[in-house]
């Protein structure tokens, strides 16, 4: 059957038909042929499919066959170029296939975990810096490379405000050098404490623990906010020093630190009992304690003389103290003579006991105006002390002398000299106590620990907290 026979069978629809180009090679170049009715191969091409079929757009479609074509990422299959007829489909192992998908199912993946990875890392890091900027602020000075920080500084300045006093600290200059020298001992002891081994142990911690419920339980009982809600502890505690509580108890660490320290340093000092002994000698004036009797008289523009001896020891106990009376319409002509009168009536033979309580104008006369158990070194008005401890002063002396009280009619009612025994301990204490300020001094001025200012937060919270102190 020749060439065109074969396509006029074709027209006819006999269901013979030619593929160019097909998925059958006949042998020697020569082009397939398929009987279409009996799938046998013409002229030693190899027969592909069976059954009747029809052409189509170059190639034979067998009856009951479907055309395949190659799908991009279809599973198993892989497209080539084929030849005339169009592409083939090159069929891929299972086992490759799988591979290539794992292969990129791994991409994806380390794609999904880079971009998650980076997007934690930028958010931490905004974080961290975020807390950064808010937690950071300069510190005030450095002792030895470690800062001394804002909290401490203020902490330090309030103390001296509430201290300044007693200790006669008033301008805001000289309370704000004294408050860094303050802040300074604190973290040199940190520092010496380090050096040490010295550590806050469990014990301090819960001394730490009562410290902050004695707090809470002042600012519950403060009746300063009236009607109003009650302070917490961080509140009472700012009002007074200016930080919240959990700087405060950082505060109140270093000063258990220092506290260790200045301990060990004092055990480490040895006092010979002769720089005892040759101490008493050289205060031998100020061991000695006395009783006084007195009548006070009182003058216009005086105060009342509640506590006339209110911080000595020893001068009546438990005694009752009457309620303040105003000072009588008396000059202080007139009272100073009527002390004298007073005064020599009693030289005269009269009982002082019984004119105590017709003249004497003391709040206290529960012990018959007497005070025990003076010295030198008690809290008594100084004129009082003065008369007491009078170089030549006898037991049975009477005499005046005047205080901001008043004038006082005095008799010295009893007198001895106290043993070194009783003061050895005293004295001792007051020898390493010297001895410890000056190691402490001497740590101050030592250039390990010096100390470099930064002079616009200094002058800035000194201003923020005392103004114009």
């Amino acid at each position: 059957m020749d060439l065109e026979k074969i396509k006029s069978a074709f027209k006819k629809g006999d269901g013979i038909g030619v593929r160019k180009g097909g998925a059958s090679r006949g042998a020697k170049g020569g082009k397939g042929v398929v009987n279409a009715k009996g799938g046998r191969a013409v002229k030693g091409a190899k027969a592909k499919g069976a059954g009747s079929g029809k052409y189509v757009s170059g190639r034979f479609k067998p009856a009951g066959a479907r055309t395949q074509t190659a799908k991009r990422g279809q599973p198993g299959e892989r497209a080539t170029q084929g030849g005339k007829g169009g592409a083939k489909v090159v069929p891929v192992s299972p086992s490759k296939a799988r591979l290539e998908r794992r292969a990129n199912d791994e991409k994806i993946i380390k794609i999904i975990k880079y971009t998650f990875t980076s997007i934690v890392t930028v958010a931490i890091l905004g974080i961290c810096l975020s807390i950064f900027l808010y937690a950071y602020k300069p510190t005030v000075a450095t002792v030895g490379g470690m800062g001394i920080s804002q909290y401490e500084f203020t902490y330090a300045l309030n103390f001296m405000r509430l201290s300044s006093g007693s200790s006669g600290y008033t301008a805001a200059e000289t309370m704000g050098q004294k408050a860094l020298e303050h802040a300074t001992k604190m973290k040199i002891n940190q520092m010496v404490a380090k050096d040490r081994g010295l550590t806050i142990t469990a014990e301090d911690k819960v001394q730490i623990k009562n410290q902050e419920d004695y707090i809470n339980q002042l600012a519950a009982n403060d009746t300063s906010t009236g009607t109003g809600p009650k302070k917490n502890g961080d509140e009472y505690i700012r009002g007074i020093f200016g930080i919240g509580m959990n700087n405060y108890k950082k505060i109140y660490q270093l000063e258990l630190l220092g506290e260790k320290v200045s301990n060990q340093d004092l055990e480490s000092i040895v006092v010979p009992d002769e720089d005892v002994e040759a101490k008493y000698d050289e205060n031998a004036k100020d061991y000695v304690e006395s009783d006084v009797r007195h009548i006070l008289l009182m003058y216009e523009g005086k105060p009342d003389a509640a506590g006339v001896g209110e911080d000595a020891e020893g001068e009546g106990g438990d005694s009752e103290v009457s309620e303040s009376e105003p000072a009588p319409a008396r000059t202080t002509e007139e009272s100073e003579r009527l002390a004298n009168e007073i005064a020599d009536r009693i030289k005269a033979g009269e009982d002082m006991i019984a004119l105590v309580h017709e003249y004497s104008e003391d709040n206290d006369l529960s012990n018959d105006g007497l005070y025990t158990q003076i010295t030198p070194k008690t809290g008594f008005e100084q004129g009082f002390l003065d008369w007491t401890f009078a170089e030549g002063r006898q037991v049975g002396d009477v005499g005046v002398c005047e205080t901001t009280y008043g004038y006082h009619v005095m008799k010295l009612e009893n007198s001895r000299v106290i043993p070194l025994e009783e003061v050895k301990q005293d004295l001792i204490d007051e020898i390493k106590n010297a001895e410890l300020e000056k190691i402490t001094n001497d740590r101050l001025n030592d250039p390990k620990y010096q100390v470099q200012k930064n002079e616009k937060v200094y002058n800035s919270l000194i201003s923020s907290v005392l103004g114009g102190a």
